[in-house]
C-alpha cells in the first residue's frame, strides 16, 4: 500500500522462506537492507563490504573532481561518433517498450526567463521518434512552465509537448512528486519514472491491455506526497486536454488517474486516445515482427499463408483468452488475413507477404455515471 514505503524481499531456500520489507527512507531505519537482514537464518550480509551509510565523522569531501553538466545534445547523441551515446546507443539495443528521460536542467537564477522547455524540445522531438520506429510508449514529465495547476491547463491549451500523430507514442504526467531523498528529507521529482513502474507492475500483475491507473492498479509506491493536491475540477480540465493526473485520495493515498496519450484530448476523437489501447497495438505488432521471422526465405503461397493464419490466430487467440480485447467471441474481437487477397501477384514477385491483424481494443472506465430513482409507491400512486 501507499502507506509502505520500498520493497519487500523474499528468499526461499527449498521449503523454508523468509519475508523482509526493505526500504532507504531515512524515517525507516529498522527496514535498512542490513538490518532488516541481520535476522535471517538464510542468508548474513557481508559487514566487511556490505554498502552502509557511514558515519558523519569518517565523511571524507571528493576533491580535485570537475561537475559536468548533461546538455540536450549529451542525452540525443552523435551516431557519427563510436562508441555511440544517448539516444543512438538506445537505438542500437533490442527490446524496450517504456522509455523515461527525466529533463534535469538547472534552474534559472531569480529574474532570468526560464528556457528549459525549449532547450529540452528536441530531446522530446528524438526520444518520441525513437518510440515510434521501436514501437514503445514514451513517458512524460510536466514541463517546467507547468508549475501549477492553472499553468498546467493553459500550458496544455496552447498544445502538449508531443503534438501531431507522435503524440499516439507519448504520454505526460502531471504534477510532480516529492519523495524521500537518500541524503535526508525529501526532494521533487517528475512522476514519470514511478509512472514507468507502476505500468511495469501491472503488466506482471495482469497485462499490457489494463491502465495502469485507479485506486488499485495506479497506487504509487514510495511517493511522499504530490507538489500539487488537484480538485475534481482541475483533474478534469486537464484530463480532456490529454493530461494524466496524479491524485491523492483519502484511505487510497496516492495514485496516477488518467491513461491517455498526447492523442488523448476530447476534442481529438483519436482511435489511439487510451495508453493500454495503444500499448496493445504496438505490442501486437512487436511480437508478431519478432515471431513471424520464420517465414523469411519460405515459397510463399497457400501453404505458407496457412501456417501464417494458424501460427499468429494462436497467439491472437491466447490475448483474446487473457482478455485483452472487446467482444464476446474471438471472432466479434480479432481477424487474421493472409492470403491471395491481400498478397497479390505484384507483391509476391517482390517477396513481400503481408498480414493483416485487426483487434477491438478495450477502453478503460474513466467516468462512472450513477443514476438514481426514487420508486414510487403503487399503492399509494393507485389511491391518488
Amino acid at each position: 500500500s501507499n502507506a509502505v514505503k520500498g520493497y519487500t524481499l523474499l528468499i526461499k531456500s527449498g521449503q523454508t522462506e523468509e519475508s523482509y520489507h526493505v526500504s532507504i527512507d531515512p524515517a525507516l531505519p529498522n527496514s535498512r537492507l542490513d538490518r532488516a537482514l541481520a535476522t535471517s537464518q538464510l542468508v548474513k550480509p557481508d559487514t566487511e563490504t556490505f554498502d552502509v551509510l557511514p558515519d558523519a565523522a569518517d565523511e571524507k569531501p571528493f576533491e580535485g573532481g570537475v561537475d559536468g553538466g548533461l546538455t540536450p545534445a549529451d542525452v540525443i547523441g552523435d551516431p557519427s561518433v563510436e562508441p555511440h551515446t544517448g539516444l543512438v546507443a538506445l537505438a542500437d539495443l533490442d527490446g524496450f517498450n517504456l522509455l523515461v528521460i527525466p529533463a534535469q536542467l538547472t534552474a534559472p537564477a531569480d529574474g532570468v526567463q526560464d528556457t528549459r522547455d525549449a532547450q529540452w524540445a528536441p530531446v522530446i522531438d528524438a526520444a518520441v521518434l525513437l518510440c515510434e520506429e521501436r514501437r514503445a510508449l514514451l513517458l512524460l514529465d510536466p514541463p517546467f512552465a507547468w508549475n501549477s495547476p492553472r499553468n498546467a491547463e493553459g500550458g496544455a491549451t496552447a498544445g502538449l509537448p508531443v503534438t501531431g500523430l507522435a503524440g499516439r507514442n507519448a504520454a505526460v504526467f502531471f504534477p510532480r512528486l516529492r519523495i524521500s531523498d537518500p541524503q535526508g528529507g525529501e526532494r521533487l521529482a517528475g512522476p514519470a519514472g514511478t509512472v514507468a513502474g507502476v505500468m511495469a507492475r501491472t503488466d506482471a500483475r495482469v497485462g499490457v491491455w489494463t491502465a495502469a491507473a485507479g485506486t488499485e492498479d495506479g497506487a504509487l509506491v514510495g511517493v511522499r506526497s504530490l507538489e500539487h493536491r488537484l480538485s475534481d475540477d482541475q483533474n478534469g480540465s486537464l484530463n480532456k486536454l490529454g493530461v494524466n493526473c496524479l491524485r491523492t485520495f483519502p484511505l487510497y493515498g496516492n495514485v496516477v488517474w488518467g491513461a491517455r496519450t498526447c492523442r488523448g484530448a476530447d476534442a481529438m476523437g483519436d482511435p489511439w486516445k487510451y495508453i493500454p489501447a495503444r500499448r496493445v497495438a504496438l505490442f501486437i505488432e512487436e511480437s508478431l515482427f519478432i515471431g513471424t521471422k520464420w517465414v523469411v526465405f519460405k515459397p510463399n503461397h497457400e501453404p505458407l499463408w496457412s501456417s501464417i493464419r494458424l501460427n499468429v490466430g494462436t497467439f491472437m487467440d491466447g490475448l483474446f483468452r487473457q482478455g485483452a480485447f472487446q467482444g464476446r467471441t474471438a471472432k466479434e474481437a480479432y481477424f487474421v488475413r493472409c492470403d491471395a487477397g491481400n498478397n497479390p501477384q505484384d507483391n509476391i514477385d517482390r517477396g513481400v507477404v503481408t498480414i493483416d491483424v485487426g483487434f477491438q481494443p478495450l477502453s478503460p472506465a474513466e467516468f462512472v455515471l450513477i443514476r438514481i430513482q426514487q420508486k414510487r409507491d403503487e399503492a399509494a400512486a393507485q389511491g391518488s
